[in-house]
């Protein structure tokens, strides 16, 4: 079995035996997990004061509102429309294409448009395996079909990359710099393993280590008062 496979199995099979739907739906949009959590790069004091927090809240609590509707592809819509859309897609690529003149996803928010695709059922949006179903066939003969109906391709950001070799030594200077040390807010010797693991490339720890990253430039930047 490829290792790709393998580690896309081990993830994914403690993700689906989640009973509850609002964590399930949350966990599928990470890498990380109970035995990867991200509170592990915290020191033992910070760990306590975060650790009555419950990250999957909003996700417990939208699954619970949607709990009528049918099938997992529609609760999931409108769970991922209040969160990730929001959240995620229009706060980071919208903003950004559209400050180039580029529109991306803003379109297909119409109101009439969203409202009608809101009401569709979940058949129409996934059938047969087709993702975007009711789409694909509205732009047929409008969109060559290689296109249409080829695989998907993300445009994502090589950031693992990025901070195994050309911003490897930005990164360290960053997490270790004095401010950020003084919070003691960090595990520096889980850390500093992680860091050498993806560095050796024994395994790929970019997806914790680039949001360290952004999160010690953010505290030194605008001077974060922690409690």
């Amino acid at each position: 079995m490829p290792a790709s496979l393998k580690n896309r199995i081990d993830r994914f099979n403690p993700i689906f035996r989640e009973e509850n739907e609002g964590r399930m739906f949350a966990k599928l949009l990470t890498v990380e997990s109970e035995t990867r959590s991200p509170i592990q790069v915290l020191s033992a004091s910070t760990k306590n004061k975060v650790e009555g927090y419950n990250p999957f809240d909003y996700y417990e609590e939208l699954a619970g509102r949607f709990s009528n509707l049918s099938g997992l592809p529609q609760k999931m819509l409108w769970i991922d429309t209040l969160i990730l859309l929001p959240d995620q897609f229009l706060e980071k690529v919208d903003k950004s294409t559209m400050a180039s003149g580029v529109e991306v996803r803003v379109p297909f928010l119409d109101n009439e448009l969203s409202s009608f695709a809101m009401r569709l059922p979940g058949k129409m949006k996934l059938k047969g395996g087709v993702k975007k179903y009711i789409l694909k066939k509205a732009l047929e003969g409008e969109i060559p079909n290689e296109v249409l109906y080829g695989p998907k391709k993300g445009f994502g950001v090589p950031y693992s990359n990025w901070i195994k070799q050309p911003l490897h030594k930005f990164m360290v200077d960053r997490i270790h710099s004095p401010y950020i040390k003084n919070l003691n807010i960090l595990n520096y010797t889980y850390i500093n393993e992680l860091i050498d693991d993806h560095r050796e490339g024994r395994k790929d720890h970019g997806f914790i280590l680039w949001k360290l990253l952004n999160l010690c430039i953010w505290l030194e930047e605008y001077k974060v008062d922690l409690p």
